[in-house]
């Protein structure tokens, strides 16, 4: 069976109330949404402290960043 998403639960009125998606399309925007944050918050460190970091330290934190992720999700599964 194929739905099309999203899904929309709707008031009396005909007026979107919520919304209904696949959970890999819910995860998936969850992660974006994540990995934006890291960004956002990076970005207001450099800015608050003047911070400047090269791509070297960048990549092992982001790397041990992501393995924690992966370690974390493995065992709240």
């Amino acid at each position: 069976m194929k739905i099309n998403y999203p899904q929309y639960i709707v008031d009396e009125q005909g007026n979107k109330t919520a919304v209904i998606l696949d959970l890999k399309i819910f995860n998936k925007m969850l992660e974006e949404l994540e990995d934006l944050y890291d960004v956002l918050e990076a970005e207001k460190v450099i800015k608050k402290e003047g911070k400047r970091f090269t791509f070297e330290e960048v990549e092992k934190a982001f790397t041990a960043k992501l393995s924690k992720k992966k370690t974390t999700k493995r065992v709240s599964k």
